[in-house]
């Protein structure tokens, strides 16, 4: 993966001096302007203990009241998603007992030119009256309240999430004792599961690696009774087993992979071959001297990059080079400064943007490319970033003794345009 190059620049005339900010101070203060975000999921602990004692090192739950999750997803809403939807296997599928039910026995063609599928009522029922556990992935990208938790959680997090839904309707399992190549957050939305927990038998598993991690511990350490409401985090590795005591039960899972050594390691890889060193063939076939010095060569060029600078480098990368949740704006194709009112709503789409200031200008990487900023734009970016989801006014109100309203309705335009911000006519 190559380092972004500057891929245009928007300017804001200069007009107001711009505020010290910290570099990180998005990160570690961002206020989401959601209804959810880690720190409500992980309280009482503040997000601070949270990632430095319980992050990738031990299971924890966090009680809240049994309602806290129903305005996300309800029975009503998953209902909706399965009659509204088409979603292609693996997306939706059953599982009863740690095998997927065949597709044929609960999907029929719909009749359509694309031969799209849909559920059979009937034989839906049956199956899921029958033990099978419904698994329905990504609903991040198809239900705006999950979108937004999940986009807080990026942000918050600095990696990837996505998150899947599970309901069941008998105590049967769905899946056979596992554990999974990333953490998990589960948000218990009805019902009660039961997690038996066996421990780790490999330090930080993968699914690609040198040994396989297919031997579980012998019999179980933990059980723990999660409750509607309640927030359970797995690290990546654990051995666990899941059934339901009270049913039905929807819950949803939220998983989180986190980059590892591996992949700096692969990134470098690619990042050196701007080397004509790393480029060059392999004398295999010169005598021992030769190679000798080639390799002396290689192994130069290799250390020479692997400092802590280049560490920095890949995840600078890896957070403007992250990919937004695909929200489309048909305003953006052509942004008219007449959309744009008082009550207009402003989404940030790229949690990972990582902004820089020096010497008066600001720097942004996200979705791929490297904005610049002139001056004024560092305030506003920040604002936009740190809020995430605001209207017009307020955003106005808020930077009104650093910026002139009309330079921000220009930039909001250009963010727009560069699909970086979505503007809706008015709020929900």
């Amino acid at each position: 993966m190559a380092t972004p190059v500057l891929a245009q620049s928007l300017r804001l005339p200069p007009g107001a001096c711009v505020p010290s900010c910290p570099e990180k101070a998005h990160l570690t203060q961002m206020s989401t302007g959601a209804d959810m975000d880690l720190a409500a999921l992980v309280t009482p602990t503040s997000t601070d203990d949270f990632l430095s004692e319980v992050w990738g090192r031990r299971t924890a739950v966090f009680p809240g009241p049994s309602d806290r999750f129903t305005e996300l997803l309800d029975w009503t809403k998953l209902s909706s998603l399965l009659s509204e939807h088409r979603h292609a296997h693996p997306r939706f599928r059953l599982s009863r007992e740690g095998n997927i039910i065949p597709r044929e026995s609960y999907m029929r063609q719909a009749g359509l030119p694309d031969t799209a599928e849909v559920p059979e009522p009937a034989e839906l029922y049956r199956q899921l009256r029958d033990g099978a556990m419904l698994v329905l992935d990504s609903v991040d990208d198809m239900v705006p309240g999950i979108r937004e938790l999940a986009t807080a959680l990026e942000s918050a997090f600095r990696e990837r999430v996505i998150i899947n839904a599970y309901a069941g309707w008998s105590e049967i399992e769905g899946f056979d004792l596992h554990w999974d190549d990333h953490d998990v957050i589960v948000l218990q939305v009805y019902g009660q599961k039961a997690w038996n927990f066996y421990g780790s038998t490999r330090d930080w598993p993968m699914r690609k690696d040198v040994e396989a991690n297919t031997e579980p511990p012998s019999g179980p350490k933990d059980t723990l009774l999660i409750n509607a409401g309640d927030v359970l985090y797995v690290p990546r590795g654990e051995w666990h087993r899941v059934h339901a005591t009270k049913t039905p039960s929807l819950h949803l899972t939220i998983g989180v992979t986190r980059r590892t050594g591996y992949d700096f390691l692969s990134w470098l890889a690619e990042d050196l071959i701007s080397s004509a060193v790393l480029r060059q063939d392999i004398p295999r076939h010169a005598d021992a001297q030769e190679r000798g010095r080639y390799f002396a060569q290689l192994r130069h060029e290799v250390v020479t990059r692997l400092t802590e600078e280049s560490l920095e480098r890949f995840l600078y990368v890896s957070d403007a080079t992250a990919a937004s949740r695909a929200q489309v704006d048909l305003d953006a194709v052509r942004p008219d400064p007449q959309n744009i009112g008082d009550e207009s709503l402003l989404e940030w789409l790229a949690p990972r943007a990582v902004p820089r200031t020096a010497e008066g200008r600001t720097t942004l990487g996200a979705l791929g490319r490297v904005w610049t900023f002139a001056d004024p734009a560092s305030v506003v970016l920040r604002a936009l970033m740190s809020q995430r989801k605001l209207t017009f006014a307020r955003l106005c109100s808020d930077l009104s003794a650093q910026v002139d309203k009309e330079l921000i309705r220009a930039f909001v335009l250009e963010l727009q345009g560069s699909g970086l911000l979505s503007v809706r006519t008015s709020s929900p």
